[in-house]
C-alpha cells in the first residue's frame, strides 16, 4: 500500500535527482555555448557566487517559506544544488577540489551520494514498517 508519505518520499528522491541533473546540464550547457568567448568563462569560473550557495540559501528559506511551496520539494531542490557543485564546496573550505567538478570523480561520487540517501531511505522505511 502507498501511503502520503512514501509518495513524498519518492517525488523527493525524483526531484533531487532531477535538481542534479538540471543544474549539471545548465553549467555543461553555459560551458559549451561560451567555449569560444574565454574572457566570459574566465569570469564565470572565478566569481564568488556559486549555485550551492543557492541550495544552501534554498535549505535557510524551507522552514519560512513552508506555507508557499511544499517543503520536502524545496529540501530536494536544494540538496540536488549543493550536491551537484560539492567538489566546488569542498575547493572553497581549502580542500583543492574544484579540478573534479565536472569530472567523472565528481560523477561517481554525486551518484554514491544518491544511492547513499536512497539506501539509507529504504532502510529506514523498512525499520518503520516493521515497528508497525
Amino acid at each position: 500500500m502507498i501511503t502520503v508519505e512514501s509518495k513524498k518520499n519518492n517525488i523527493f528522491i525524483k526531484v533531487l535527482f532531477l535538481s542534479i541533473l538540471g543544474t549539471r546540464l545548465f553549467s555543461l550547457l553555459v560551458r559549451f555555448i561560451l567555449r569560444n568567448n574565454q574572457e566570459i568563462m574566465t569570469k564565470i569560473e572565478n566569481d564568488v557566487l556559486h549555485h550551492y550557495h543557492i541550495g544552501l540559501l534554498l535549505l535557510v528559506l524551507i522552514y519560512p517559506l513552508r506555507k508557499v511551496i511544499r517543503p520536502y520539494l524545496l529540501l530536494a531542490i536544494g540538496t540536488g544544488i549543493f550536491i551537484e557543485e560539492l567538489a566546488i564546496f569542498f575547493d572553497d573550505l581549502g580542500l583543492k577540489t574544484d579540478r573534479y567538478y565536472h569530472s567523472n570523480i565528481d560523477i561517481v561520487v554525486i551518484l554514491v551520494i544518491i544511492s547513499g540517501l536512497y539506501l539509507t531511505y529504504l532502510v529506514f522505511r523498512k525499520i518503520k514498517i516493521n515497528q508497525l
